[in-house]
This record gives structure tokens, C-alpha cells and sequence, in this order.
């Protein structure tokens, strides 16, 4: 009984992982519906994912006041911005 639960059931350090990797790309068949079964039930995990989401969706904002020297810093403009839409959208939830 130990190995079933272990099977269809993963550590929460592992969901983790699985969400990341949902974000950057597709996860199989089974390990979709670990997660998914995961997610149901664990609270933090659920919490996790939608943090995530939210991280990935502000990170992916293309800042507007790049330098077009340096591609890796982001004006102060753009920072602000992304605080404040990141700030909005945790007012939603």
C-alpha cells in the first residue's frame, strides 16, 4: 500500500519542481496527473503554483525602458511598473 501511495503521490518538494517545469514546458502524461492529484490536496503547493504563475507572467512583461546598451538591466521605469501591476494582481486574489 506504502508504493501505491508513493506512486500516484510525490513530496511537495518534488510538486515544486514539476510546476516549474509545467511552466518551461510539457510534462508527461502521468507526472500532469500526479500534479494535478498533488495540487488537490496540498494547500501550499496550490499557493506555490499560482505564486509562480504570477512571477513568470511579470517576468515576461517586456520592459519598455531597456537600455539599448545593456539588455540585462531594467530601468527604474520598468521596475516600478512591474511592481505595480505585480501589487494590482495580488490586490485580485
Amino acid at each position: 500500500m506504502d508504493r501505491l501511495i508513493h506512486f500516484f503521490f510525490f513530496t511537495c518538494n518534488r510538486a515544486t519542481l514539476l510546476i516549474e517545469q509545467h511552466q518551461n514546458g510539457a510534462l508527461s502524461l502521468l507526472n500532469r496527473f500526479k500534479l494535478r492529484m498533488h495540487l488537490k490536496v496540498c494547500k501550499a503547493c496550490t499557493n506555490y503554483a499560482k505564486q509562480s504563475e504570477l512571477i513568470e507572467e511579470i517576468l515576461n512583461m517586456s520592459p519598455p525602458n531597456l537600455d539599448s546598451h545593456d539588455l540585462h538591466q531594467i530601468s527604474e521605469t520598468a521596475k516600478s511598473q512591474m511592481h505595480q501591476v505585480l501589487k494590482e494582481k495580488m490586490k485580485k486574489k
